[in-house]
């Protein structure tokens, strides 16, 4: 229950905010790092009912629960704690997979230490050869 909102949710009240937890999954799904954590979306055809499995594990639902009343809270323009904003925050980058960036090296990066000239990367400094 988010504050002054309901204590007691209708079915229209209940059916939107699993149809914001279906969409807020689907676009999980959809970035780029994908964020996985074996949701089981409905299928297309059906109607989203409160009582069908999620496929969640216990290790996820805090992060969904908190990710998903930050959304609820945006749509019925209510504002939410600090604290709360904050462990959704940290909830959600601890579940991002950890990737890397890419480095490419740098043709202006002088020779040495590792680094190796291709036939693409120009020398650093061409010596005078007269």
């Amino acid at each position: 229950m988010i504050s002054g909102i309901t204590s007691t949710p209708s079915t229209q009240e209940v059916s939107i905010a699993l149809n914001d937890l279906e969409s807020m999954m689907a676009q999980w799904l959809s970035n780029i790092p994908v964020v996985d954590i074996g949701f089981t979306p409905v299928l297309e055809d059906t109607d989203v009912d409160p009582n069908d499995e999620s496929g969640l594990t216990n290790n996820y639902i805090l992060v969904v629960t908190l990710k998903l009343a930050e959304l609820l809270a945006a749509n019925y323009g209510k504002m939410l704690p600090l604290s709360l904003l904050t462990s959704a925050k940290q909830a959600f980058e601890g579940i991002m997979p950890i990737t890397p960036p890419e480095m490419g090296q740098n043709p202006l990066q002088p020779a040495g230490q590792g680094f190796e000239r291709t036939a693409y990367a120009p020398t650093y400094m061409q010596a005078d050869t007269e």
